[in-house]
């Protein structure tokens, strides 16, 4: 998986956001590339540390 900024003109690929793309997620299968703008990588982002942080705490929970 590789995440870069992009070159294209092209759209954000979240269902409702009309903005012009930044990033492109490349994550290398058959759906082919996602396409997000500053806002939705954002958000994605800070969903992806909410999950992080539960896991992490699931960890130290299972391991005492």
């Amino acid at each position: 998986m590789l995440i870069e900024k992009t070159l294209k003109n092209i759209r954000c690929d979240t269902a409702s956001c009309h903005k012009m793309a930044m990033f492109n997620i490349n994550t290398s299968s058959y759906k082919g590339s996602i396409y997000l703008c500053e806002e939705c990588f954002k958000n994605l982002y800070n969903l992806m540390l909410k999950i992080k942080k539960e896991y992490s705490a699931k960890e130290i929970k299972g391991n005492k």
